[in-house]
């Protein structure tokens, strides 16, 4: 019954260390995604800053890491293709 009791408590101690990594790893994950979130504000603020200042259809503007307005491509809208049956 000892040997037992032993075998549940290395169990439980080793669970025990499982979840308190596994916190640490949570934390700094989370920790990732929030400065993740920052450098992406960031960076749409910088990239707003040269459509601003150089406009958003100038070279510097791409070399910032946008997409030249002359580059985008119109969206247009599907049509229904209907088969008239007679």
């Amino acid at each position: 019954m000892e040997a037992y009791d032993a075998h549940i408590q290395t169990m439980q101690e080793g669970l025990m260390a499982y979840n308190r990594m596994l916190s640490m790893v949570d934390g700094a994950y989370n920790d990732m995604l929030m400065a993740e979130r920052k450098l992406m504000d960031f960076s749409d603020h910088m990239l707003s800053g040269f459509g601003v200042r150089y406009g958003k259809d100038s070279s510097e503007y791409e070399m910032a890491g946008g997409r030249r307005k002359s580059d985008r491509q119109k969206r247009t809208r599907r049509t229904a293709n209907t088969v008239n049956v007679a």
